[in-house]
């Protein structure tokens, strides 16, 4: 009995492997069996995602990295001083070294470059070449001439220049009004100009100038004068030429660059004012027409 039993339930058994078997094998079924195994497959996928999340996140362990120091380049560039602005050097104009005359008597004193030529006392009355003696433009007698300052031959060589001088010359006999005129040119003749006002350095002058000589011998002059401590003071800078610069192959000289040359010697002239008693003060020429010569005072000269 109990082998019946064995035997029923190996029957079944097999009859149930059998039916699997059909139902696997079965084309009607296998749709059913994919689609199963799909669903399978995405829900241990959703349950496995869930599962992951609900655990907690876990930091990575920190990476230490140690420090290293960092190698300089081995071969440096040197490095460039900064560019300074380029420093512009003021060119200095070189002066010829000065000489001083000085006249205490008369308290005047002029500069001049070494290389002129002073000339003091009777050496100063200069004459024109060939043109007889160099005179003053005061309009009374009594004139002083104290020194002369003149270039040297060497500035005008090959040219036609044969005199160039500053002529300093004193005249007590006048007054102030007095002195502001000039002997000649007569300024009543017909294109004689008046004299005019001229500052140069510090003293402000009365101004005339004098063109005389003929063609072949020519004189230039210009007077300049000033009254201070009752005197009136006359400085005369004359130029003496020969001819119009062509005879025997000599140059033309340009005048002005000449004057300015002596002009350069009267801007230094400075004379130191006093308080004269109203005694010394010299009269008008009306209530004494007939003054007295002022007698010669010595110069002296200081470097």
């Amino acid at each position: 009995m109990a082998q019946l039993d064995r035997s029923h339930k190996e029957s079944a058994k097999t009859q149930d492997v059998l039916s699997m078997n059909y139902f696997l094998h079965s084309g009607k079924y296998r749709p059913a069996l994919f689609g199963g195994a799909i669903m399978l497959t995405v829900l241990l996928g959703i349950y496995g995602c869930s599962k992951e999340t609900s655990k907690p996140a876990v930091a990575p362990p920190e990476r230490t990295v140690a420090s290293q120091p960092i190698n300089p380049d081995p071969s440096p560039k040197a490095s460039s001083p900064p560019t300074q602005p380029a420093i512009r050097r003021r060119r200095v104009q070189r002066r010829d070294p000065l000489a001083t005359y000085s006249n205490p008597a008369y308290r005047i004193s002029l500069r001049y470059p070494k290389n002129y030529v002073l000339r003091e006392g009777n050496q100063a009355s200069l004459t024109w070449p060939g043109s007889g003696s160099v005179l003053t433009d005061f309009i009374k007698p009594g004139a002083v001439t104290l020194a002369a300052i003149e270039l040297p031959g060497d500035l005008y060589l090959k040219k036609n220049l044969t005199a160039a001088f500053v002529n300093l010359s004193v005249n007590s006999n006048l007054t102030d009004s007095e002195c502001a005129r000039f002997a000649s040119p007569d300024p009543s003749l017909p294109g004689i100009d008046s004299p005019s006002k001229v500052k140069i350095g510090v003293l402000e002058f009365d101004e005339m100038e004098d063109l005389t000589g003929q063609a072949a011998k020519r004189s230039d002059a210009r007077y300049y004068h000033v009254f201070r401590n009752g005197v009136c003071y006359e400085f005369a800078l004359g130029l003496g030429m020969v001819g119009d610069g062509t005879a025997d192959g000599k140059t033309q000289i340009n005048n002005h660059d000449v004057f300015r040359k002596l002009e350069t010697v009267l801007s230094t002239a400075r004379i130191n004012s006093v308080a004269l008693p109203k005694s010394e003060i010299p009269p008008d020429s009306r209530s004494n027409p007939h003054p007295s010569a002022s007698p010669s005072v010595p110069s002296t000269t200081s470097e």
